[in-house]
């Protein structure tokens, strides 16, 4: 049989695809090749391990970009989660330790100026108590005049 390049040309019937060579023009001749059953299984198989492997690597690259698309989602929903809790975290220590620093200088002021007007007032008061009685003992110690008639002054 002469090497001659052959065109195939599917028919679908109900459920049944044939397979029948149709003429290609090499030269002035028109050439019709008569399938036989050993070329007809060897065309099968080549086109059937050819659209296998196309829509192998079709289904593997549309499974590929969902599972990354999938995995990617999972993962920066992941790291969203742990970034906002790890800020949240750094966010409220932070603020307790401002909030914690400003009411102990608030209390410590406040306690401060309490202590500071007790003190203040007893000490006025010790002040004034003491110099009280020393003034009341110098007018006590003092000389009356001789014109004073009142009884004289109890000793204490």
């Amino acid at each position: 049989m002469p090497a001659v390049a052959t065109a195939w040309t599917h028919e679908w019937s109900g459920a049944h695809t044939r397979v029948r060579p149709y003429p290609v023009r090499s030269g002035p001749l028109v050439l019709c090749v008569a399938l036989d059953e050993e070329v007809h299984e060897e065309v099968h198989e080549e086109v059937h391990e050819e659209v296998h492997e196309e829509v192998h690597e079709e289904v593997h690259e549309e499974v590929h970009e969902e599972v990354h698309e999938e995995v990617h989602e999972e993962v920066h929903e992941e790291v969203h989660e742990e970034v906002h809790e790890e800020v949240h975290e750094e966010v409220h220590e932070e603020v307790h330790e401002e909030v914690h620093e400003e009411v102990h200088e608030e209390v410590h002021e406040e306690v401060h100026e309490e202590v500071h007007e007790e003190v203040h007032e007893e000490v006025h008061e010790e002040v004034h108590e003491e110099v009280h009685e020393e003034v009341h003992e110098e007018v006590r110690r003092a000389p009356r005049s001789p014109s004073d008639d009142r009884p004289p002054r109890p000793v204490r």
